[in-house]
């Protein structure tokens, strides 16, 4: 457990602990925002499954008024959210990250969406269900297959975004910082940061794969120049790794990115 200080009331935020996951863009909000919180990490099981049996045997007891019981949770006085966009929407509107015009909310619709597509192909490359199941590591044949299948899909979608980001900057006053639905940070800001994050960790050379993704390198990087993000970047608090939880056999560390495995972002190979 620990907490950050501020003038705001004390949020009570929870998640599987040790890992960044679903809960990290809701901490980076938390964190941006000065609020004030207290983090509460759930253990997995025991190796090799790591099953979720102990978390899932007491949530209804221990998040008793929440509607839909689940990692991650929020309280914040009498709000009480799960699911993890639903918790990074209320504290948009809570702290002003949120679209207004009908243009920002349809950026940042599309944006969310095309976000998630992002997270769910990162996972499928982290994560063996079959193998963690049988209690076994797959091969390093079986990673670089698995790498490599889901290297194009990856690729283009961050292309994607990076050219929307590129047509809110070509079409910006000019005055101030552009985000990827203008130029107002909204929480999708803090989603696809988080997952960029992720595939750059896992393929390196990512954002050099194209014409286009220089623009993301930029939001990146003013993404991570944000003083109250920069500050908790720099303190103990963070933890690059792991990406996932101990379920995953990808993105436990550094060396479990297996960034030596080079992938070709040919998209003739899926189409």
């Amino acid at each position: 457990h620990y907490f950050i200080q501020s003038n705001l009331r004390m949020v009570e935020f929870g998640y599987w602990e040790e890992f960044r996951g679903y809960g990290h863009p809701i901490r980076l909000m938390l964190e941006y925002t000065a609020s004030p919180y207290t983090f509460t990490g759930e253990p997995s099981g025991p190796p090799p499954t790591y099953h979720k049996h102990e978390w899932l045997m007491k949530k209804y007891t221990t998040l008793s008024d929440y509607d839909f019981p689940n990692l991650p949770y929020l309280r914040d006085g009498e709000t009480t959210l799960t699911h993890h966009i639903a918790i990074m929407q209320y504290l948009g509107r809570k702290h002003g990250l949120y679209p207004v015009t009908e243009q920002e909310h349809q950026d940042v619709d599309m944006l969310r969406e095309q976000a998630v597509e992002l997270k769910d192909h990162l996972i499928d490359v982290m994560y063996f269900y079959s193998h963690r199941v049988q209690g076994i590591e797959p091969t390093r044949e079986e990673i670089q297959a698995r790498k490599s299948s889901k290297a194009p899909l990856i690729q283009i979608n961050i292309s994607d975004m990076s050219r929307k980001y590129k047509k809110q900057k070509a079409s910006s006053s000019g005055e101030g910082k552009v985000w990827m639905a203008g130029e107002k940070l909204t929480y999708v800001d803090f989603l696809i940061y988080e997952q960029v994050d992720y595939a750059r960790c896992l393929y390196p050379d990512i954002l050099d794969s194209d014409e286009h993704c220089q623009a993301m390198k930029d939001f990146m990087v003013q993404f991570e120049q944000l003083p109250t993000i920069k500050s908790y970047m720099e303190s103990e608090r963070f933890k690059k790794y792991p990406l996932y939880g101990k379920r995953s056999f990808l993105g436990k560390s550094k060396e479990t990115c297996y960034t030596d495995m080079k992938c070709d972002y040919v998209r003739s190979s899926w189409y």
